[in-house]
Order: structure tokens, then C-alpha cells, then sequence
């Protein structure tokens, strides 16, 4: 019961996929902006 409620949660797929999604593309956007922030801060430090 509990494993297939973790691994399939229905509610947040019925209730709002799209803000779901956005939120992990909001997210990934996030991390790539400062995984490019770090590395261009890298280059003009060295």
C-alpha cells in the first residue's frame, strides 16, 4: 500500500501536473544558471 502510493502519487499527477512540471523546470533552470555563474567566476578568477 504505502510503497505503491510513494512510487505512483496520483494526486499530485490529477491534480496539477503543469505546476509540477514547472516547478522542476524552474528548478533545473535554477541550478543551471548557477552551475554557469560559477564556472564563468571560475575563469575570470584564474
Amino acid at each position: 500500500m504505502q510503497k505503491s502510493e510513494i512510487d505512483t502519487p496520483k494526486h499530485i499527477d490529477s491534480s496539477s501536473p503543469n505546476y509540477f512540471r514547472l516547478f522542476v523546470y524552474v528548478v533545473a533552470a535554477v541550478i543551471f544558471v548557477v552551475i554557469l555563474v560559477a564556472t564563468l567566476d571560475l575563469k575570470f578568477l584564474k
